[in-house]
């Protein structure tokens, strides 16, 4: 009973405090507070039924609000740091080895995504012939090439045009000494370039005529087909942490430009505007409904954070202590003073 505060408190008005501080502690019981929450909640739901969005903020609050988190507000340099930390300790997880990249994306998504990939008018009138594809063809090229002749000469068969690449490659390894791989890397890589070339040109052609060129889609397939069996940790050799870090720190330093740019301004304005045109009438209840929040997930979510955070205040004492401060004024003001008959 804390009461060294309250001078001008009679004592009928002080075990009046004490009782109705005992009462909310005992509603907010683990036992009590189940009991409670359901018929609240379902206040509060039909209240939410009757209110429609624009009657409870405007879309001008909104924009505001908006602005000043996606704008103006100061990102601290602890939030790079621990998203960089965190990356660098899911880059390292053991779930990166025991999981493979067919049981993380499935061929059926890798295929979907060429394919409209490859519909795109960019891919089509420009990406395919540009000097970064035709690396990364080459690249891969290369590679299949050299694992094939070395270990799997039955892969070649299922993209068309490496058989020819791998025929010459063979020739040349027969043609020069043993010890002279260095000669033979060096010429599989100047025809896998010509080769990459000539491919991405087929399928620029085709594309463009709408005809049957499966080339693309069916390499970028086979080769996932081919890599699917591989952890997932095995995408480092590809992405070191370093890389990880470095992408992360662009990205963070191209939002911090991006934001302070007018066009943001607007689409963030202009985005508020379609979601009050679309929703301004809607009443709260039919909101949570469209975005799929339930009646059940609340009460879910409720019941796993509420009385456990409940049970921690109430054993330090702050759950009574912010109780008795909201009450103490009620019992100290001439209204209540006057009622009790002080």
């Amino acid at each position: 009973m804390a009461t060294g505060s309250l001078r001008f408190m009679s004592d009928t008005a002080q075990r009046l405090l004490d009782a109705q501080v005992r009462f909310f502690l005992t509603q907010l019981e683990p036992e009590q507070f189940n009991a409670l929450l359901e018929p609240e909640l379902d206040h509060a739901l039909e209240l939410a039924g009757e209110l429609q969005l624009e009657q409870v903020v405007t879309r001008e609050q909104i924009k505001a609000t908006a602005r000043k988190w996606a704008v103006q507000v100061r990102v601290p340099g602890s939030i790079p740091e621990l998203a960089s930390e965190i990356a660098n300790r899911l880059y390292n997880h053991p779930a990166q080895a025991e999981n493979r990249l067919d049981q993380v994306v499935a061929a059926q998504h890798v295929e979907a995504f060429t394919a409209k990939f490859l519909e795109l008018p960019l891919v089509q009138e420009r990406l395919l012939e540009s000097p970064l594809m035709v690396e990364i063809a080459s690249e891969w090229l290369y590679r299949l090439a050299s694992d094939a002749i070395s270990q799997n000469r039955n892969l070649a068969g299922r993209v068309p045009g490496l058989n020819t690449l791998l025929g010459t490659g063979e020739q040349l390894l027969g043609a020069v000494a043993p010890d002279a791989s260095a000669e033979f890397d060096v010429r599989l890589r100047e025809l896998a370039e010509p080769m990459a070339r000539v491919l991405l040109s087929r399928s620029k052609h085709a594309l463009a005529g709408n005809t049957h060129e499966p080339w693309a889609r069916e390499t970028v397939v086979e080769a996932w087909r081919e890599q699917s069996s591989r952890p997932v940790s095995s995408l480092r050799s590809y992405v070191t942490q370093d890389d990880l870090e470095d992408l992360l720190v662009l990205v963070y330093e191209f939002w911090l430009s991006l934001r302070e740019t007018e066009y943001v301004h607007v689409l963030i304005a202009d985005g508020v505007d379609f979601f009050f045109d679309k929703y301004g009438t809607a009443r709260l209840l039919e909101l949570l409904g469209e975005f799929g929040v339930t009646r059940a997930d609340m009460l879910e979510e409720a019941r796993r954070f509420g009385p456990p955070v409940l049970a921690l205040l109430r054993e330090n004492g702050m759950l009574e202590q912010l109780i008795r401060r909201r009450l103490e004024p009620f019992f100290e003001s001439p209204a209540a003073r006057e009622i009790i008959g002080d």
